[in-house]
């Protein structure tokens, strides 16, 4: 009986029902190692002890460490580590197992300043929305503004506890630019940019739709366009399809704000250009008539052959003064009455609305036009007062 007793082993079991040392609340800032205490009850055998958070079983990291005596450590705490803290210790034996006090770590960081899109391309009218999030401990306060203004402009802000988005409905060319959503608490301040490109197509504001100079002169024919630079300019001549840019020589050149010059014109310069302004976001085109005329000594002479048209050699006069010009604009048609003589005199072109055709002259033929046609006669077809207004001319070839 006596070896019996010997034999077993008796195990003594028992749990106080206190820890020795409870968590406590703690604030501490980013960065530094923090010790959450957690002293166990006496326990036989010993207590074991786990950590929760957030009442989640916390599991050791490598950043978190669960020593030996039952308290908590963390290596270089973020705020994310902030939350709600507590210990239980458990002995299997009894089944028994006893849960702490909660205590809550504050980690205290500056702000922070999430925000995106960072770069943002949109077309006129588009919406756009510009996404702030922050963190920081204590909670930082947000603001939105426009660099160079005091408050943001064109937009409406709605703002969540650690975020702040700015929204613009329907952008406009003056919402361009640097946009910064600023956070702010105890700790210091941060902000983020977002720079806003509005994409406003070129738009050639000035421009002029038909020029005249006197032969020999300096050309300039103006071209400039608004829109979000940089904007490029090209030029071209005629209607055929495709347009082969004017390139730069030493008689032509474009300047800087979209100009084509070209010095000493002639008659062969005259006709059709196309001023095309471009960017990234499209591009503006522009049509100009450049109309060449004779010296100011030549001009009163041969309006005034016109004006009173009556014999076959004043006729011929005419014809080569006004169809070498019109040839040169690719038009087809010409027309003779006072009025449209005088308009003739001062733009270089005629503008006929209710008068018969007289001549019908081809492109093809600018250089012989004086030599193309030789007329017979000059008929008057409408008169008043004795005063002719309106010629038909008739040709041998």
């Amino acid at each position: 009986m006596s070896k019996l007793i010997s034999d077993l082993h008796f195990v003594f079991t028992e749990m106080d029902w206190s820890f020795v040392q409870q968590p406590t609340n703690l604030t501490v800032k980013s960065g530094k190692n923090v010790t959450v205490t957690c002293r166990p009850p006496y326990s036989r055998p010993a207590a074991q002890v786990s950590w929760f958070k957030n009442n989640r079983l916390l599991t050791p990291t490598e950043n978190v460490t669960m020593l030996p005596s039952g308290d908590l450590f963390i290596h270089s705490v973020q705020e994310h580590d902030s939350g709600s803290y507590f210990c239980r210790a458990s002995n299997t034996h009894l089944q028994r197992f006893l849960t702490s006090r909660r205590a809550t770590l504050s980690v205290l960081a500056p702000p922070s300043v999430k925000l995106w899109p960072q770069v943002l391309t949109v077309p006129l009218g588009a919406q756009v929305v510009l996404e702030c999030q922050v963190s920081g401990h204590p909670l930082p306060s947000i603001s939105w503004m426009k660099r160079g203004h005091t408050k943001q402009t064109g937009g409406k802000i709605a703002l969540g506890q650690r975020n702040a988005t700015l929204y613009i409905q329907s952008v406009r060319s003056y919402d361009e630019g640097v946009y910064v959503c600023e956070a702010t608490n105890t700790l210091g301040q941060s902000h983020g940019t977002a720079l806003l490109r509005v994409a406003v197509s070129p738009l050639i504001v000035v421009f002029k739709d038909q020029v005249t100079y006197t032969i020999g002169t300096l050309v300039v024919l103006p071209c400039r366009a608004m829109g979000i630079l940089p904007i490029t300019y090209t030029w071209t001549r005629g209607r055929t399809e495709p347009q082969s840019p004017i390139s730069t020589t030493e008689g032509r050149h474009i300047d800087e704000d979209g100009s084509l010059h070209i010095s000493s014109v002639q008659y062969s310069d005259a006709g059709e250009y196309y001023c095309t302004a471009e960017n990234r976001a499209g591009r503006h085109q522009k049509r100009m008539i450049l109309i060449i005329t004779d010296r100011p000594s030549d001009r009163g002479r041969r309006t005034r052959l016109v004006l009173s048209a009556v014999s076959i050699e004043d006729v011929e006069v005419f014809a080569y003064v006004f169809c070498s010009q019109i040839i040169l604009l690719d038009l087809g048609f010409i027309f003779i009455s006072s009025s449209s003589v005088e308009a003739a005199n001062s733009l270089g072109a005629f503008f006929c609305t209710d008068h018969v055709m007289v001549m019908h002259c081809l492109p093809l033929f600018i250089i012989w036009c004086m030599d193309l046609f030789v007329f017979d006669c000059v008929k008057c077809v409408s008169s008043e007062n004795n005063q002719c207004f309106e010629y038909f001319l008739e040709h041998q070839r």
